[in-house]
């Protein structure tokens, strides 16, 4: 999931120009390689250099759909007359980002005496342009208006597209696995897979517990040692014998194996039937071999929940870091909210090695086992949930918060203190106005921006609280 995208690069000026102004074209160039630079940090890059005529825009655009670019970086490098971008956009089949890069920060007007030195840096002129034609073509695009050189906004904004892009990659046609079913009763859980497909392009695989109890019979001594080494790595514990770690690092193992079985991309899972003996292992270790599977990047969650596990690879592929949460409780009188949630964590997003709990019940669940507990590092936070609305549409709601010092509940559960801008009462209501299920996913840093250009890369809907 953290390979680079492919990207389209190319920039558009007019063949008419060249005989005119000795020398424009090659420096138009110049600046096409300083944005295949930036690109690059973040991509892998496609790039056709300048693009002057209709007959090089189609050939263009046929490179880039041949290659599967998922975004076409378009340089406005001088005017062109749209006729020479159409082409390319239309065969590549991929939303559009205009570069109004202007080299210079302004034109020392005084000086400006020859036509060529305005050409040269001219670009805003022809972005209006190429976007009404786009508008009317139907084809998704945005504006990167900004200069070429030393503007970190820009810079920021072009990350965030190939972050986008990146999501858009990883999640087109991959598959989560779907381990039990979702809790019953949870209906903001429910899926339609066919619907899920069909707008997202990701596939739902089912998987029985027993399948996993199948492949347990399966597993050598070596691989149990060297899972019960990671383990014991990562997490402190209380209360847990060697053979309850050792059951654990099995569990781990199978799950590792389902996964490269099965080609998945992420998995929810819950067990709602009796506990079998065949199954109380699998059963009572599965939140430790999910956060040892989440932590590495590959997300995991709790209680069925498919499109909290999509909010999670997207955060996972901008941060590598996630962890579940919900609302659990309101602190009035410091103006925070508490926000956590039992089950798998995500050691990234811990300032300190999380703690593995025994407990004797699974608070609303069937079966006894281990809790976990991740304690998030103080800082700059982002929420987001993948809901849908009343047409099935899919959307990602987004709220950007700070993590705050101060007492947290002592479960064995990961929950944190959340702060917002707009005050704490004020976040609850707007966030519960936009229909998000009651489980979202938390992330270290602000992921806003490029969440927002993912949802438009998907097709989603989009709502961001700050």
């Amino acid at each position: 999931m953290t390979k680079n995208p492919k990207v389209g690069l190319m920039s558009i000026g007019l063949d008419a120009y060249w005989p005119q102004f000795p020398g424009m074209k090659e420096k138009l160039e110049e600046y096409n390689k300083e944005i295949e630079k930036k690109l690059s940090a973040y991509s892998e890059v496609l790039n056709v250099r300048m693009i002057d005529s209709v007959d090089k825009s189609l050939a263009a655009g046929r490179l880039f759909a041949q290659s599967s670019v998922q975004i076409l970086f378009c340089h406005c490098a001088t005017y062109s007359v749209s006729s020479n971008m159409l082409p390319a956009v239309k065969e590549a089949g991929c939303p559009v980002v205009f570069l109004n890069l202007q080299p210079v920060s302004a034109l020392d007007c005084e000086k400006v005496t020859e036509i060529d030195q305005w050409l040269g840096t001219m670009t805003s002129g022809a972005v209006p342009e190429m976007t009404a034609v786009l508008i009317r073509e139907g084809v998704l695009f945005d504006v990167i208006t900004g200069m070429l050189y030393n503007d970190p906004e820009v810079d920021k904004e072009i990350k965030e597209w190939c972050d986008a892009a990146k999501v858009k990659t990883a999640i087109g046609d991959g598959s989560i696995g779907l381990i039990g079913q979702p809790y019953e009763g949870m209906m903001d859980l429910y899926i339609d897979r066919t619907n899920l497909k069909s707008r997202l392009g990701i596939e739902t695989i089912a998987i029985e517990f027993s399948e996993l109890a199948d492949m347990g019979r399966n597993i050598t001594p070596k691989e149990i040692d060297s899972a019960a080494n990671e383990i014991l790595d990562l997490f402190d514990y209380e209360n847990i014998s060697p053979e309850q770690i050792t059951g654990a690092a099995r569990v781990y193992v199978v799950i590792q194996k389902l996964v490269k079985e099965k080609g998945l991309m992420g998995l929810a899972y819950h067990y709602a039937g009796r506990v079998t003996q065949e199954l109380e292992e699998i059963v009572g270790t599965s939140n430790v071999a999910f956060s040892m599977l989440t932590t590495s990047g590959f997300p995991c969650c709790v209680e069925g929940d498919v499109k909290a596990c999509i909010a999670s690879i997207i955060l996972k592929i901008l941060s590598n870091t996630s962890e579940l949460s919900e609302i659990y409780s309101l602190d009035y009188e410091n103006d925070v909210a508490i926000m956590g949630h039992s089950g798998s964590g995500d050691a990234n997003i811990s300032e300190k090695r999380p703690l593995l709990k025994a407990t004797e019940v699974f608070h609303g669940k069937t079966g006894k086992g281990f809790l976990t507990q991740f304690y998030m590092k103080k800082g700059p936070v982002t929420l987001l949930a993948c809901s849908q609305d009343g047409d099935g549409n899919f959307k990602m709601i987004c709220a950007e918060g700070e993590c705050v010092p101060g007492p947290v509940l002592r479960l064995g559960d990961t929950n944190s203190r959340i702060r917002f801008s707009m005050g704490m009462r004020k976040f609850i209501n707007e966030w519960c106005r936009q229909g998000p299920t009651h489980h979202f996913v938390m992330a270290l840093g602000h992921h806003t921006g490029a969440i927002e250009k993912a949802a438009r890369l998907l097709g989603c809907g989009f709502k961001n609280l700050v």
